[in-house]
């Protein structure tokens, strides 16, 4: 769903004709929790989750730039992050990079690193820095600044 602040209306993304007569192209996203969402330009970056099958790692996106809302999974390349929920993103203007924070496996392993995608070339990177939570945080970008709580 979407919600226009201008109009305060809502609008269901189905594959179908929506209430307001707009089409969404593409195979949805599988339903899911715990994942993280990001918006970036005209994109919403949809990270991992619980699915009703287990723990994900996919990347998925609804870009609505084109004119028609369209569903995407994108292929990623590099040092791909492992599946997981729990986690928490964020972007670092104006790089375009996504960062994934923390979280668990599904055996309740803890990660304690952070991933960084590229959102332009679609490629991960594993940094090294530091301690950082784990499961459970938000977090802001601020100024190039990554501030965890």
């Amino acid at each position: 769903f979407s919600f226009d602040s201008h109009t305060c209306r809502w609008t269901c993304h189905h594959s179908s004709l929506d209430a307001h007569g707009s089409r969404t192209i593409g195979e949805p996203m599988i339903k899911r929790e715990h994942h993280s969402v990001v918006a970036f330009k005209d994109s919403i970056w949809i990270f991992g989750g619980r699915s009703d099958v287990g723990l994900e790692d996919d990347l998925v996106v609804l870009d609505t730039g084109s004119g028609v809302t369209e569903w995407k999974k994108p292929e990623a390349s590099g040092e791909l992050p492992t599946h997981r929920e729990l986690h928490s993103a964020v972007i670092v203007e104006p790089t375009g990079h996504m960062l994934v924070i923390g979280g668990q496996d599904d055996k309740g392993e803890l990660h304690e690193d952070v991933m960084m995608l590229n959102l332009y070339g679609v490629v991960w990177t594993k940094l090294q820095r530091g301690v950082i939570p784990k499961t459970h945080i938000a977090c802001a970008c601020v100024c190039g600044e990554l501030f965890t709580f």
